[in-house]
């Protein structure tokens, strides 16, 4: 855990809140829209499960989200599904070579309550992602030619890409606003689940 600063920003069409949204439609109950999210470049000489292998180019996501309000609006707490799907492409900084490394959707019910009003909440989040076979080769599979006694080669299969459990707590003080959350990721099961790249 460690502390990160972030932008919040809510526009009619356009929104930051730990990631990026723009809203194609919305109402009370219904929303839908585009979400974005990425991942950092992985060193393989700083990862012994990686040693020896390329590094990970750093990549984005992009796609469509639809979220569904699950209770009655008028209800002080809320539960809200969400299903999205989006499409990886990673990104060769050295030459700003740009490629498609497959698919994930994703699956999410989120159940948020005041606890003091509009100054603290409590919202919990419960959810299960499936990707295809270049999505979880992306970050998971092990060539022949990088296989070793103790990393032997694996290749990935499309399927269910592991669950998630979330917890936060967010407040308000004056023009200052605070979260803090944590999550808990389960990948028993999943069609990577065997990879030696996998670190339990």
């Amino acid at each position: 855990g460690f502390p990160f600063p972030y932008v919040i920003y809510r526009g009619d069409w356009f929104r930051i809140d730990r990631s990026l949204q723009g809203i194609l439609y919305e109402t009370q109950k219904l929303k839908l829209d585009f979400s974005a999210g990425g991942t950092s470049v992985v060193d393989s000489d700083e990862s012994d499960a990686r040693e020896g292998m390329p590094d990970l180019d750093p990549t984005f996501e992009v796609g469509p989200a639809l979220s569904l309000l699950l209770t009655n609006p008028d209800r002080p707490d809320s539960i809200w599904g969400r299903m999205a799907v989006r499409t990886a492409v990673s990104v060769d900084t050295g030459d700003w070579n740009f490629r498609q490394q497959g698919w994930v959707f994703d699956t999410r019910v989120r159940y948020q309550r005041p606890l003091i009003g509009e100054t603290l909440k409590l919202s919990t989040e419960i959810g299960a992602s499936f990707a295809d076979k270049t999505y979880a080769g992306y970050f998971y599979d092990v060539p022949p030619e990088f296989a070793t006694p103790y990393r032997p080669a694996f290749e990935s299969g499309s399927g269910y890409a592991g669950a998630r459990l979330g917890l936060g707590l967010s407040g308000v003080h004056g023009k200052w606003r605070w979260s803090l959350f944590g999550a808990y990721m389960n990948f028993a099961g999943a069609s990577f689940e065997d990879s030696p790249l996998l670190d339990s």
